[in-house]
């Protein structure tokens, strides 16, 4: 078994120190990150706990030895953790390598030891997947409908405590102050941090399959009940503001996570009568000592084969294709700089970003243009967030899509208070969702099929004010093709086509 451990260690040597999240520079870190961050997870932790789960259930996979492998669950499963692993070295993917240690426990198991060993380690191979995270496409759409489940729980339970509240988009005012909902506190790392301890908790109290089952069902509802606790424990809290606060209260929401998960395994223990559970020893078999052999050598091949691979590099960027040349004027309208809200975006990555205002006289209108390359996979610019210009708007109508100026554009009016804006949003270079979500989960934009052709966001925004909806539109309409325009100069020179000289250097944001 040492040989075995050696070259599975030599094979799987990517996953030494392995971070989600090591491409995102506006990642949470410390604590806050560790424990609270939804685009990452806890690797140490998660690491820890698949050890004590392996050596709890290392007996049950040594009574397996000595029976028949099981072909028809070994083969696929070791081909696909093959290759997974070397596709995952060659893109650079460490999250695929994660998925491929998966796949590796449940064929190691049906190799070494058939049905019996394989049962044994389906729950070690299910908990790895924690560590695999959600295609950013993904969880952008669902972390935004989960700040706004978190906003209108926090409302409804203030209203229930006699607090009079406010609500406007993601923001939360009462007598106390001005709460922010962001994605951190939209709940999604709660979650999943409870749903890994009924995990650990089913096989610490070696809970009935049923019992295990039905709690972690449970789990998902006690996560919110917990979330929107922790909402209401910081809204009441005037030092919350504080990180440490912040974070000291997180915590204490899940040890009570943790609390209430025995609770509600006390309730099931009621309803569902199942016998304790006995686990009856049997001997371990004669150990399959040219299994174990094949197995090690293959884990050796594998990481030799990665290290005769190169990890495939990107060409250079093209440094043609910048949005710092963008226009900064347009037919009398002159613009400066506007910060970016990063709190509201959150997850919502670029790999560059230009934010406007362009003003003439008493009007204005904001220009916000998002690009990414597909050279990371940290965070995708696909998200419902784009169309708001920041924190605090709703939608109020959705006028659906319109063609103006040749450009398709979807015709929106959000409200925060009493402002009210008419904004035109429009993406180009975007694949349909499930296609983008298996392109960021494979790493096909890391390899020879990437795509040349960048992703843009667009999002033009204007008061609507006493001059009314129809002004609004002719402002955004005559920034149509100023835009489409200046993203298509862009275009021709990354081409190599001569373009106009552009009138200014617009200002763009870091990569995030």
């Amino acid at each position: 078994m040492g040989a075995l451990a050696v070259g599975a260690i030599a094979a799987y040597h990517s996953l030494i120190g392995y971070d989600p999240d090591w491409e995102n520079a506006d990642a949470l870190r410390g604590a806050e990150g560790a424990l609270f961050s939804p685009t990452g997870s806890s690797p140490e932790i998660v690491f820890a706990a698949l050890l004590w789960l392996v050596w709890a259930r290392a007996p049950r996979v040594a009574e397996g030895f000595g029976q028949r492998p099981l072909w028809w669950v070994a083969v696929p499963c070791l081909a696909i953790a093959s290759g997974l692993l070397l596709w995952g070295h060659y893109t650079g993917a460490t999250d695929l390598v994660v998925l491929s240690l998966s796949f590796a426990f449940l064929g190691g198991g049906a190799w070494l030891g058939g049905w019996r060993s394989l049962s044994a380690l389906v729950v070690p191979a299910l908990f790895l997947l924690l560590l695999v995270p959600i295609p950013s496409v993904l969880l952008n759409a669902l972390l935004y409908d989960m700040q706004m489940m978190t906003v209108w729980l926090a409302e409804q339970s203030l209203d229930l405590l006699g607090v009079a509240s406010l609500v406007e988009g993601d923001l939360i005012r009462t007598a106390q102050g001005l709460f922010h909902v962001i994605e951190s506190c939209a709940g999604f790392r709660i979650q999943v941090t409870l749903l890994m301890t009924v995990v650990l908790y089913a096989e610490l109290f070696h809970l009935s399959r049923r019992r295990a089952l039905a709690l972690f069902l449970v789990t998902p509802l006690l996560s919110v009940f917990i979330n929107n606790l922790r909402v209401l424990s910081i809204v009441f809290n005037p030092y919350s503001k504080f990180a440490a606060v912040h974070t000291l209260q997180g915590l204490a929401m899940i040890v009570l996570g943790v609390f209430a998960i025995a609770l509600a395994d006390a309730v099931l223990a009621r309803v569902i009568r199942d016998e304790p559970v006995r686990r009856v020893r049997r001997p371990a078999g004669e150990w399959p000592v040219a299994r174990i052999a094949a197995l090690a050598g293959g884990f050796a091949a594998l990481a030799l084969a990665q290290w005769l691979t190169p990890p495939w590099s990107p060409p250079p960027a093209s440094p043609a294709w910048t949005l710092s040349n963008l226009p900064l004027a347009h037919d009398g309208w002159s613009s400066e700089s506007r910060n970016v809200d990063r709190d509201f975006l959150g997850s919502v990555a670029f790999t560059e970003r230009s934010f406007r205002r362009f003003s003439k006289q008493a009007e204005w209108v904001d220009v916000f243009v998002g690009v990414d390359d597909h050279r990371r996979r940290s965070g995708s610019l696909i998200s419902p967030k784009t169309r708001l210009p920041g924190t605090g708007f709703d939608v109020e109508e959705q006028g659906g899509a319109v063609d103006v100026g040749g450009v398709t554009v979807e015709r929106l009016v959000v409200r925060s208070g009493k402002e009210r804006q008419l904004v035109y949003h429009w993406r180009r270079g975007v694949l349909p969702v499930r296609e983008e979500a298996l392109r960021e989960m494979f790493a096909i934009d890391r390899s020879r099929w990437r795509r040349d052709e960048r992703s843009v966001v667009v999002r033009l925004a204007t008061p609507i004010d006493a001059r009314g909806r129809n002004a609004a539109e002719q402002r955004l309409t005559g920034f149509v093709p100023f835009v489409r325009e200046g993203l298509a100069a862009l275009d021709r020179a990354e081409a190599g086509t001569p373009a106009a000289p552009a009138a200014g250097l617009g200002a763009t944001g870091a990569a995030r």
